[in-house]
């Protein structure tokens, strides 16, 4: 006998769309950078998570990206601004979380994008 709880079809319809709460329509980082200009390098990122913690001037401003898989999958890059600070003295780091949390793009916030040479 299979564990677990059982809900009939009549009480899925008094069930909430989405568990989480904050987005019925998410989004992996990847998915929303894959629909930005120049795959998003130099936009500003966010999880609306943060916002419903109360979290504000929280984001991820994306210096680098590769993506695969048709940009349903990847590696990005950028600095973090958390409640209003840059950590890390602007230093680039990887964007973790890019598959498990819902993402979003800050709309108008794109900065002028910087290219760093490639060592040969």
């Amino acid at each position: 006998m299979a564990s677990g709880l059982r809900i009939p079809i009549s009480g899925l319809k008094i069930l909430p769309t989405s568990t989480s709460g904050i987005l019925n329509n998410s989004k992996s980082l990847f998915a929303v950078l894959s629909r930005l200009p120049n795959d998003g390098v130099g936009q500003r990122v966010t999880q609306p998570r943060w916002e419903a913690k109360g979290i504000q001037d929280s984001y991820y401003t994306v210096t680098r990206v590769r993506l695969r898989a048709n940009g349903r999958t990847g590696d990005a890059r950028g600095t973090i601004t958390w409640k209003g600070k840059l950590l890390s003295n602007g230093k680039e780091q990887i964007i973790r979380g890019g598959h498990k949390h819902a993402w979003k793009h800050i709309v108008g916030s794109s900065e002028p994008v910087v290219s760093i040479p490639k060592s040969t």
